[in-house]
Formats: structure tokens, C-alpha cells, sequence
């Protein structure tokens, strides 16, 4: 499900900002409330859901981060 979104930074309590996810990428990739999404900073930023971790791509992100890629 390759997609891009241009998604809108929002000010959140006391300093802190946040995104939002459309309902539809949601649903995709199973995320709930409460979930715990990966960040990924580098040259850019990724963020991995937990469907995603559980199809692998854990291996690929450990190995991303041990090479500084």
C-alpha cells in the first residue's frame, strides 16, 4: 500500500507536537489507540507499525541503525 500524504503538524499539550494517520492507513495496518508505533530518524523519518515489525522489517531496521543508515 505505497501511498503519500502531506500531513499536518499539530501543537499538543505543553510543548509537544503531534501527526495524525488517516482512519484508512489505521485500519490497514491494524494500529489502535494505545499502540506503540517505531520511529525512525536518520536522514529522514520513518515510522513502522506493528504489522510491519511483525513481517520483518525489525530485522532490517536493526540492521539500518547498527550501520547508521
Amino acid at each position: 500500500m505505497p501511498t503519500k500524504s502531506d500531513r499536518s503538524v499539530i501543537r499538543f499539550g505543553n510543548g509537544g507536537l503531534v501527526i495524525t494517520i488517516p482512519k484508512a492507513w489505521a485500519t490497514f495496518y491494524e494500529v489502535q489507540p494505545g499502540d506503540k508505533l517505531t520511529v525512525i530518524t536518520n536522514d529522514d523519518i520513518r515510522i513502522l507499525a506493528p504489522e510491519s515489525l511483525a513481517k520483518g522489517d525489525e530485522r532490517e531496521v536493526e540492521d539500518q541503525l547498527k550501520r547508521g543508515t
